[in-house]
C-alpha cells in the first residue's frame, strides 16, 4: 500500500527550548485559559480548539510566520523566531487550546452540579443516588448552584469560597491524570515512532508551515502555488458557509446529508443516523494516510451498519438497551476489541516495557536517552494509578471497582492516543466508559449503587466525551520535537508550562462565564447534557438492577477475537489490508462524522496513484495540505468575526 507520512521527514539536530518561546507560549496559554471558556461555552459554534489539529493553533502559527517574524526580522535577522521556537509555541497550544474547550476534563465543573439543578419529582434522582454523592464534589446546594445556571442577580458576587474545595478535589485528580498521560507518552512514544513507525499525520502541517521540510512538491510551503490552490478551495467552501449564516441569500452548504432519510421503509430503514459531511481538513489529512488504514476505517464503519440492518431484517433489534445507538450484541463488539488492541500493542512493545521494568527495579542501566528516565517514568505511572484509585475509593467506590475504573481509563487514553497517531482523526471518542462497563460486565448489585454513582461522575468528567483530551497531545508534541530537532526533555517541560498556565484560568474562566451568563444560556452539551446524559442511565440502573449482561460479554469476546484475528492476518499476509483500528472505531462519533470525507480523500488518492504514480501524488500533496490549512484559517477567522459581531452558534466543521 502506498503511504505518505511524517516519517519521510528526517530528524533535525537538537535545539534547546528558549526562554522567549516559553514566555510567548505561556502568555498564549494564559489567554486561552482566560478567554476560551467564554468563546466556546457562551459564544458557541466553531471551536478554536476541540481537535488535535486546532484551528486556533494553526492560525497563531500562521501569524507568527507571516506577520510577526517579518516584523522582527526588520529589527534584526536574529530577532525572528527560529523554526524550533515556532514549533515549541505550536506544541504548547496543543494543550492550552484543548484544556478549556468542549470535550475537555474541565467539564467536571458543570458535571458536579447538574444533577442538583435538573433533579425533579419525575426523575427521582434525589432519592435514587444523591445520598451517594460526597459533599466535596460540589458547592453547597442552594443559591450557589441555582445562580450557576440562571446567572448572578445584580449586585451579587461569585461564591468563590464555596467552590474552593470542589476545585481542589477535582483539579488535583485532573492534574494527576494529565501526569499519567505524560508519563505514558514517554514510555510508549519510542515504540510508536521508531519501532512501529506510526504516521503521525497531524504533525505534517505545522512542520511544513515552519519550513522544516520541503518533502511534498519540492518547494517551500509558502511559495507553493499548489498549496495556495488548496487553501483557496477550502477558503471559498467554508467562507460561503460562514457568509450564508449571515446572509442567507448567499449560497453555502457543508454538503451534509443523512442516508437514513433516504430509506423510510424496506430493509435499510434501520440503517440509523449515517451522515455525510464535506470536511476539508479531513480530506487533506486523510491523503497522508496509508490507503489500507483509510479503507479499513470506512469499511468497518459500513460493516457495523450492515450487521445492524441484517439483524433488524430478521427482527432482532435493540432488545435490552443500546450502546451508542447500537444493540448491545453489536455495541459490545468494539469493547472487546479495545482490550485486544491494547494487549496486542503492549505485547508488541514488550522489549521496551521489559527494559523499562528492569531499569525500575535496578536490574538494568538505561540504554538510550529518554525525556524522563524509565525508572522515574514507571514509578510515576504507578503513583498516579494509586492516587486515582485512592481518590475514587475515598469518594465511596469499592477498592476493586476503583481499580477497574482507573485501568479502564488508562486503556482508553492509550488507545485514543494511538488512533490519533495512526489515523489522524481530528478528534477521537470511544464507545465504552468505565461505569457502563462495570454495570454490563458485573451487574448492578455486585458493583453497588455507591460505586456506580461515583463511577458515573468519573465517566462524565473524564471518560465520556474525550474530544479534547490532551493525552494525544503529548504524543503529537513529542513527534514534533523529534522531527523539529527540539530537545524532548525540555519540550516535555514546555507542555507542563502550558498546562499549568491554562488549567487554573480555564476553571476560573468557566465559573465566571457560567455565573455571569447563566449555564442555561451556554453550550448545551458542555453545561447540561455532559452530566445529564449520565444521570438518566444511572437512575435506570438503580431503579431496575440487572446482572451481568450475557449479550455484551459475548459481543466483547467476539470483538476481541476479531481484532486478534485481524492483527494475526496482517502479520502473516502482506496482502491482507483490513486494519484493527477500523474495527475498534467503527461505531464512534468521529468516524461517523468523517467517513464520507475520508472516502473522498482515499478515492482521489487511489486515482492519482493509478494514473500518475507516487511521484505525482507527492507533487499534488501540497494541495491537500492547503485544504487543511485553509479550513483551519477560515474556521478561526469566522470565530473572531462571530465574537466581534456577537453572533452565537456559528458552526463550521464538526460540532
Amino acid at each position: 500500500m502506498a503511504t505518505l507520512n511524517s516519517t519521510a521527514i528526517a530528524p533535525a539536530p537538537l535545539h534547546r527550548v528558549t526562554a522567549r518561546s516559553l514566555v510567548v507560549g505561556g502568555v498564549l496559554s494564559l489567554a486561552c485559559g482566560l478567554f476560551i471558556p467564554y468563546l466556546d461555552h457562551f459564544i458557541g459554534g466553531t471551536f478554536l480548539g476541540g481537535q488535535h489539529l486546532p484551528p486556533g493553533a494553526v492560525f497563531a502559527l500562521m501569524l507568527l510566520v507571516l506577520v510577526v517574524n517579518p516584523l522582527l526580522a526588520r529589527i534584526s535577522p536574529r530577532a525572528a523566531f527560529s523554526r524550533s521556537e515556532l514549533l515549541v509555541i505550536y506544541a504548547m497550544l496543543l494543550f492550552s487550546l484543548l484544556i478549556p474547550d468542549h470535550g475537555s476534563e474541565s467539564v467536571f465543573v458543570p458535571v458536579s452540579v447538574t444533577p442538583y439543578y435538573y433533579a425533579t419529582a419525575a426523575n427521582g434522582w434525589d432519592k435514587l443516588f444523591f445520598q451517594y454523592i460526597p459533599d466535596w464534589f460540589h458547592p453547597a446546594r442552594g443559591l450557589a448552584i441555582k445562580n450557576f445556571f440562571e446567572s448572578l442577580p445584580p449586585g451579587s458576587s461569585l461564591p468563590w469560597a464555596q467552590w474552593l474545595v470542589p476545585l481542589l478535589a477535582w483539579g488535583s485528580l485532573t492534574l494527576v491524570l494529565y501526569l499519567l498521560a505524560s508519563l505514558v507518552s514517554v514510555l510508549l512514544f519510542p515504540q510508536w515512532s521508531h519501532d512501529e513507525k506510526l504516521a503521525f499525520p497531524l504533525v505534517v502541517l505545522p512542520l511544513e508551515m515552519t519550513g522544516i521540510s520541503r518533502t511534498y512538491g519540492g518547494t517551500n510551503f509558502w511559495a507553493n502555488w499548489i498549496m495556495w490552490a488548496g487553501f483557496g478551495v477550502a477558503l471559498i467552501f467554508q467562507g460561503l458557509q460562514g457568509l450564508h449564516m449571515y446572509y442567507p441569500s448567499i449560497p453555502g452548504s457543508n454538503g451534509y446529508f443523512d442516508m437514513a432519510n433516504w430509506f423510510k421503509s424496506g430493509p435499510l430503514m434501520d440503517l440509523g443516523w449515517t451522515p455525510g459531511l464535506l470536511l476539508p481538513s479531513v480530506i487533506g489529512v486523510s491523503v497522508l494516510l496509508r490507503t489500507d488504514v483509510t479503507f479499513s476505517v470506512i469499511g468497518f464503519f459500513w460493516f457495523s451498519r450492515a450487521q445492524k440492518v441484517i439483524a433488524s431484517a430478521f427482527g432482532y433489534r435493540n432488545l435490552g438497551g443500546n450502546i451508542s445507538g447500537f444493540p448491545l450484541w453489536l455495541g459490545g463488539q468494539p469493547w472487546g476489541g479495545y482490550l485486544a488492541y491494547l494487549l496486542i500493542g503492549l505485547w508488541t512493545a514488550r522489549p521496551r516495557l521489559i527494559q523499562a521494568w528492569r531499569e525500575f527495579i535496578g536490574e538494568a542501566k538505561p540504554q538510550e536517552e529518554q525525556a524522563v528516565s524509565y525508572r522515574i517514568c514507571v514509578a510515576g505511572i504507578l503513583l498516579c494509578l494509586i492516587f486515582a484509585t485512592a481518590w475514587l475509593a475515598t469518594a465511596g467506590m469499592s477498592l476493586w471497582s476503583a481499580v477497574f475504573v482507573v485501568l479502564m481509563y488508562l486503556m482508553i487514553i492509550i488507545i485514543l492516543s494511538k488512533v490519533v497517531a495512526e489515523v489522524g482523526l481530528l478528534f477521537v471518542q470511544q464507545t465504552i466508559t468505565p461505569a457502563q462497563a462495570l454495570n454490563y460486565y458485573f451487574g448492578t448489585d455486585l458493583v453497588g449503587a455507591r460505586s456506580l454513582t461515583v463511577g458515573m461522575f468519573f465517566d462524565r468528567a473524564f471518560a465520556d466525551d474525550l474530544r479534547s483530551t490532551i493525552a494525544p497531545s503529548f504524543f503529537q508534541g513529542m513527534r514534533i520535537a523529534e522531527l523539529g530537532g527540539v530537545d524532548q526533555k525540555q519540550m516535555l517541560k514546555s507542555f507542563w508550562v502550558a498546562i499549568l498556565c491554562s488549567l487554573p484560568l480555564a476553571l476560573l474562566g468557566g465559573l465566571w462565564t457560567f455565573y455571569h451568563r447563566g449555564a442555561v444560556n451556554c453550550n448545551s452539551w458542555f453545561a447540561k447534557d455532559s452530566g445529564n446524559s449520565g444521570w438518566d442511565p444511572l437512575a435506570g440502573w438503580l431503579t431496575r438492577p440487572r446482572g451481568a449482561d450475557p449479550s455484551v460479554i459475548i459481543a466483547s469476546i467476539v470483538g476481541a477475537a476479531a481484532v486478534t484475528a485481524i492483527s494475526a492476518m496482517r502479520r502473516q499476509y502482506l496482502w491482507f489490508w483490513p486494519h484493527p483500528v477500523g474495527f475498534i472505531m467503527m461505531q464512534s462519533y468521529p468516524v461517523t462524522a468523517m467517513w464520507f470525507s475520508m472516502l473522498i480523500a482515499v478515492s482521489i488518492k487511489s486515482v492519482v496513484l493509478r494514473y500518475g504514480g507516487p511521484r505525482v501524488l507527492h507533487q499534488v500533496t501540497p494541495f491537500f495540505l492547503g485544504l487543511a490549512f485553509g479550513d483551519a484559517f477560515t474556521i478561526a477567522l469566522f470565530k473572531f468575526i462571530s465574537v466581534i459581531l456577537g453572533t452565537h452558534g456559528l458552526l463550521l466543521g464538526v460540532g
